[in-house]
């Protein structure tokens, strides 16, 4: 609170100060130091995974993190950053830290400016050559199965003289790497995979146990195509609970669904939700819907889809008042999978199931019901004159027939005649003298015997519509 109480009083004062001043120099000194006070950060730095040699020709993304005035807590900083390299460099950097670098080998300071904050970081631009993988990330990898994680190659490199340099490899390379991941037996395993997303490479795992991983990639060193040694990878069972959410529920803690009713030709997102132990004794829920294994038993329903970035399933309804069942497992399950491409995502035309005896895996089940569109309103027109409901329609002129034209509207907003529909019911309320008598053979017309007035209810679902006639 003392904090919060000082940065405000600051932040008011600098305003104050601001407003006050006419100086162009001490202005833009003040609105530096507001610029600081405003995100409560007393100083910058580079993050320590910041990295220190990159390739000629080479692009990087570089980012700031601000340290709280409490002194612990620190945020990553993406605006009002002012970004620029030492003098007579061949490469550059943009406003938002995004770097390239040149075609020729250099030594360059990377400074950064927010506010009256001030640091830099010194980085080599390397001639050296990529030649290999040689190591699958930066630390050892910790992961459970259903998990994603972002994963940092390690290359060798190799100049002109025939120097090394081990370091991580450029996101100009990422797209060049053919990744394995292969058993015991060395055959491949389709337990995880290895893709790039957005210039980040993701290891996603579908089941628990020990896989190898290898990439295969040409040397730009010696132009011959090499491949790596075998990465271990040993992933964890800790899942302590599966179930299924709404994508659009925010509250992962608390949330969970075990059926749902769509109307036809409505859609519905879900996501799975993995529980995990932390080390500090509590748990995280976590979105596993990407490395979760999918399954429907009704196809004639309900047709299921991975969203783009595997995030959700997305549901499109077909038959109506047909239940189907959304399965989704986590582990070694049941099914064969091994002809499908994981890396889409993995959805089986049949229930997906865990086999009863494996702890390695969970699973959980979405019961889906598709019930008929709603209907919001009935239109109905007589011998073309439009109506309202119980509205009384007074005649000048007997007619022979009485025609009705019936339209139903959805709560899709679409439209549709029902006057032949077998769902629409028609009830001539009798009167004294009797007025009209229903044609024989044909939905909605009537032949008109008299004058009087005449009443006909029409029922469609929810909806109910009474017209009134007065007949000369």
């Amino acid at each position: 609170m003392r904090f919060n109480l000082i940065k405000n009083i600051l932040l008011t004062l600098l305003m104050l100060l601001i407003s006050a001043c006419s100086d162009t120099t001490n202005e833009t000194a003040l609105l530096n130091l507001f610029t600081a006070a405003n995100e409560d950060v007393i100083a910058i730095n580079f993050p320590e995974s910041t990295e220190k040699v990159l390739s000629i020709n080479s692009t990087y993304d570089f980012s700031l993190q601000g340290l709280r005035t409490n002194g612990i807590d620190s945020i990553v900083l993406d605006k009002n950053i002012i970004w620029s390299l030492s003098a007579n460099s061949h490469s550059t950097i943009d406003n938002s830290g995004h770097f390239i670098a040149g075609s020729v080998a250099e030594q360059i300071t990377v400074n950064a400016s927010f506010g009256h904050l001030n640091n830099s970081f010194e980085i080599s631009v390397s001639a050296a050559k990529f030649d290999q993988i040689v190591a699958l990330n930066d630390k050892e990898i910790s992961i459970e199965m259903c998990q994603t994680q972002n994963i940092n190659p390690i290359a060798r490199y190799i100049d002109d003289n025939g120097n090394e340099e081990i370091r991580p490899l450029d996101s100009t390379l990422l797209d060049s790497i053919t990744w394995q991941i292969v058993d015991a037996t060395h055959q491949t395993s389709q337990k995880a995979l290895i893709k790039v997303e957005n210039q980040q490479t993701l290891l996603r795992v579908l089941s628990s146990g020990h896989i190898q991983a290898k990439a295969s990639a040409l040397s730009l060193a010696d132009n011959v195509q090499k491949t790596s040694a075998l990465f271990d990878v040993n992933i964890g069972n800790t899942l302590l609970n599966l179930k299924l959410c709404h994508s659009s529920d925010t509250d992962l803690n608390n949330c969970g669904i075990s059926s749902v009713n769509l109307e036809q030709t409505s859609t519905a997102s879900i996501i799975a939700v993995g529980r995990y132990p932390l080390s500090n004794g509590g748990d995280i829920e976590e979105n596993i819907s990407a490395a979760s294994q999918w399954g429907l038993d009704n196809l004639s329903s309900i047709s299921i889809a991975h969203s783009r970035d595997l995030q959700q399933i997305n549901i499109t309804t077909n038959t109506v008042n047909a239940i189907s069942n959304i399965s989704v497992a986590c582990g070694d399950v049941t099914q064969n999978i091994q002809n499908i491409d994981i890396a889409t995502g993995v959805i089986l035309n049949e229930a997906v199931s865990c086999n009863n005896a494996d702890i390695n895996c969970l699973q959980t089940t979405l019961a889906t019901t598709v019930n008929k569109l709603a209907t919001t309103n009935i239109q109905v027109s007589v011998n073309n004159i439009s109506l309202q409901n119980n509205q009384l329609l007074t005649l000048t002129t007997r007619p022979a027939e009485i025609i009705l034209d019936v339209n139903a509207l959805f709560s899709d907003s679409s439209q549709l005649n029902i006057t032949a529909d077998n769902e629409l019911t028609y009830t001539l309320i009798s009167s004294s003298p009797v007025v009209l008598s229903e044609k024989t053979g044909s939905n909605g017309v009537y032949t008109v015997l008299g004058s009087g007035r005449a009443e006909i209810q029409l029922q469609y679902r929810s909806q109910s519509f009474i017209v009134l006639i007065d007949m000369p």
